[in-house]
């Protein structure tokens, strides 16, 4: 199983780094950016309120922007991509010009914008361009948002374990198998993985329903469920509390439990307290059936 990683840059839209499972859905790409792109000029025919007069000086030059938009939003697919392949023997010098690529497009980006909006408050006037600004601000918002959702429904379709970095100040938002991810390895190794992280919530299982697919059993990044005579055998102290297991369980006979607020283990602050509680564990304590409470 492959690894897909992805860092959210906080109050700064999404900055998506994937496996080439991601990297070489081209067709994907292509048809949620055509989405997107007819979405989007809805929304800005909707909010701009132009006249007839202004919607032909308007439109001509928003359709010229978006032509631009695209081979900078090509350009960042191509970064993903570059990401992806060279993920894991990526050298200094390559995440440098990565690095590098990727402020770039911002600028380009806004630069983009600026030129956009100066042709609009000449071809119209500054309250149209402003108005013009401030639309496509939000709009691409939402669709940073939405590529980021649609990466998370794939991450969840291909058995990946959505994790942060364990911690109150979030560092990154992975998407990582039991198999490949460091951190996991180290979690699974443990005989009680579900006092190593924060996870509030634990699966519960409901024999009666159940119809022993074992699409669970192959899903679970810590060999938390297994299957004997047909039906699921659940150790909740190996559960993180992922929900991979509840996602696709065909009669919803999985699901995901709260754990009783005395139960819930403390989020370390930071990266280095989160390293630090990892390496003294050594004999974590057992979880039962009677600590948990229904999900909301």
């Amino acid at each position: 199983m492959k690894t897909l990683v992805f860092g959210l840059a906080v109050m700064a839209g999404a900055l998506a780094a994937v496996t080439p499972v991601l990297a070489q859905g081209d067709q994907y790409m292509e048809l949620l950016r055509q989405d997107l792109h007819t979405d989007k000029v809805a929304i800005m025919t909707a909010s701009m309120g132009l006249t007839t007069e202004q919607g032909d000086a308007f439109w001509p030059i928003y359709r010229e922007y978006q032509t631009e938009l695209s081979e900078i939003g090509d350009k960042r697919i191509a970064m993903i991509k570059s990401y992806a392949e060279n993920y894991e023997t990526m050298t200094g010098d390559k995440a440098g010009d990565l690095m590098k690529d990727w402020f770039n497009q911002q600028k380009d980006r806004l630069k983009l914008l600026e030129k956009t909006a100066k042709k609009v408050a000449k071809a119209t006037d500054p309250v149209i361009a402003v108005r013009f600004v401030q639309v496509e601000n939000v709009l691409n918002r939402i669709i940073d948002l939405q590529e980021t959702l649609d990466i998370l429904k794939m991450a969840d379709e291909a058995g990946l374990v959505l994790q942060p970095s364990n911690t109150q100040n979030v560092v990154n938002i992975c998407c990582c198998c039991g198999c490949c991810c460091g951190v996991l390895r180290t979690i699974k190794r443990y005989p009680k993985p579900a006092t190593l992280v924060s996870a509030p919530f634990v699966a519960s299982y409901n024999p009666d329903t159940c119809e022993g697919c074992g699409v669970c059993e192959d899903r679970c990044q810590m060999e938390a469920i297994s299957m004997e005579e047909g039906k699921v055998l659940l150790d909740i102290d190996r559960c993180i509390g992922c929900g991979l297991c509840v996602s696709t369980c065909p009669t919803d006979s999985l699901t995901l439990m709260r754990k009783i607020e005395s139960k819930q283990p403390k989020v370390p602050k930071n990266i280095i307290e989160a390293s630090i509680k990892l390496g003294r564990e050594r004999i974590p304590k057992t979880l039962s059936l009677d600590d948990l409470t229904p999900a909301n």
